[in-house]
């Protein structure tokens, strides 16, 4: 694995504690704000490759950027933040969330293209911000799933990985920040991506660590039956969580009746669109 140092920023003075014997954290795909209702994308069997237009797209990053900071979490681990550019119709979806960062803020770049030039430039990847300073904060490497985007852009798959000490030599904290292949054939580099996560999961495990990964698995982390009437073939993408790699005492911590994603083969209407749950969080024995 490949281990290389987050770039982080920090506001002075606006760190409001150390990490605690509980910490709260939230994940969340922002889909770059270019995926709200009026949307629909080409890999998923649509038309469009970028948000309805720039209203939209500024509306949807309105309602994260409210969203975020009506949330009382200590650490949030987003996915598909972007720099502004063409597919965003100019919407510097990273800065507006920077901004918000209460404290301790990393990013690290997912596709970033030196060969084209701004303002088409496409910047994205992950976001990490948090009340709490870690000690340490890093990227390492995932296994690759061999695709390009357009037949042109690779993806840098990786993960966020960052370390918090509490007051008084209480717990020690790793979280794992991570967004994993979608549309790779029969879901087998998401597989190999997923047994990189876990050995570097169980190896924090190992120093004492409580471990929490949080992330967008692109993987239905439950069974789930929420009304559709999407046709199957939009759901090639779909495949079940193996929880036969889970080992023993980690647990998937979701809401189960609760969806994260829907497909986007149309725009979306409640009960049309085949939702189910991608999103959320695995975590180590005790947490």
């Amino acid at each position: 694995m490949t281990h290389c140092k987050l770039h982080i920023t920090e506001t002075p003075n606006a760190l409001s504690r150390a990490a605690g014997d509980e910490i709260a954290v939230m994940t969340w795909n922002i889909g770059y704000a270019n995926l709200g209702a009026t949307s629909d994308f080409f890999s998923d069997g649509g038309k469009a490759w970028r948000g309805a237009s720039q209203a939209d797209v500024l509306e949807n990053l309105e309602g994260i950027k409210s969203q975020l900071g009506m949330a009382n979490c200590d650490v949030f681990l987003l996915q598909e933040l972007a720099r502004g550019n063409i597919e965003t119709f100019g919407a510097d979806t990273l800065s507006a969330v920077r901004g918000l960062s209460p404290g301790w803020f990393g990013f690290s770049a997912s596709i970033n293209p030196k060969w084209m030039p701004p303002p088409i430039r496409l910047v994205h990847g992950l976001g990490s911000m948090s009340r709490v300073s870690p000690l340490e904060a890093e990227t390492i490497d995932l296994p690759s799933d061999g695709s390009r985007i357009l037949g042109l852009i690779t993806q840098n798959y990786h993960a966020q990985v960052l370390r918090f000490a509490s007051e008084g030599g209480g717990k020690c904290w790793t979280l794992i920040n991570i967004h994993l292949a979608a549309f790779d054939e029969g879901a087998n580099a998401r597989r190999g991506q997923l047994a990189a996560v876990f050995e570097l999961a169980q190896a924090e495990a190992a120093t004492g660590a409580d471990v929490i990964i949080g992330g967008d698995w692109n993987l239905r982390l439950a069974e789930t039956n929420f009304p559709s009437t999407t046709e199957e073939k939009y759901l090639f993408w779909v495949h079940d969580f193996p929880t036969e790699m889970l080992a023993t005492g980690w647990q998937i911590a979701i809401d189960p009746s609760t969806p994260t994603v829907r497909t986007l083969e149309r725009s979306y209407k409640r009960g049309e669109n085949y939702t189910t749950i991608i999103d959320g969080f695995i975590v180590s024995p005790g947490v």
